[in-house]
């Protein structure tokens, strides 16, 4: 299934593909939905960073948080805040 990402930039690095997109990131896989304002498309680690005011949707719910990390190869995510003191936020439809 195809995962589409739009952005109002993007700087493309043809040597290694990695690409880094900013100003108005918004995913979409499935009925999935994530919107942020940059995301680091990394092929040599295998990563995907998504940062700065993202906000996942999904028809189960919300979730707001400062930082969401994939791993390409593992599928891992990795969901978090900047700073210890404040707390991903979770709203369940």
């Amino acid at each position: 299934l195809p995962l589409i990402i739009k952005a109002d930039k993007a700087n493309y690095n043809n040597q290694n593909y990695n690409t880094n997109f900013r100003k108005n990131i918004s995913i979409r896989y499935m009925k999935n939905k994530i919107f942020s304002d940059k995301l680091d498309l990394n092929f040599e680690n295998n990563t995907i960073k998504i940062y700065g005011n993202v906000r996942y949707e999904s028809e189960l719910g919300m979730i707001k948080s400062d930082n969401i990390l994939i791993n390409l190869m593992t599928k891992e995510i990795n969901i978090n805040m900047n700073n210890d003191d404040k707390t991903v936020e979770l709203t369940k439809y």
